[in-house]
């Protein structure tokens, strides 16, 4: 999966086949923010353009924490993906990749899938 090469993007790579890999203008990210930025990512990518509910994300990503505990380490995941991969820092070129929260739940658009 090579999303984001387009006039006016940085360039995006992921590779899922084999180690699972982030690429953003060239540079492999191996620090994530957020403990479970990274398994969001993925799981939000293999479900790309649709709107994946806040309590599966939670149940899946936290099983043992309480609601309001899930709630807040969900948010805390999904800003950190989003300072990570939507707005490059250094004021680079965005990437095509967007994280939406709808009323349900959370979505993910990557230009060029």
């Amino acid at each position: 999966m090579e999303p984001a090469e387009s006039s006016g993007t940085g360039q995006l790579r992921v590779r899922f086949l084999g180690e699972f890999s982030v690429t953003l203008d060239g540079q492999e990210i191996t620090s994530w923010q957020a403990g479970k930025a990274r398994h969001l990512l993925q799981y939000l990518l293999l479900n790309h353009g649709r709107v994946v509910p806040v309590e599966r994300l939670q149940e899946m990503l936290w099983p043992h924490a309480d609601a309001s505990r899930a709630s807040t380490s969900l948010k805390v995941a999904a800003h950190g993906l989003r300072q990570k991969l939507c707005r490059p820092p250094g004021g680079g070129q965005a990437t095509g990749l967007r994280i939406d929260y709808r009323n349900v739940g959370y979505v993910i658009h990557v230009a060029d899938l």
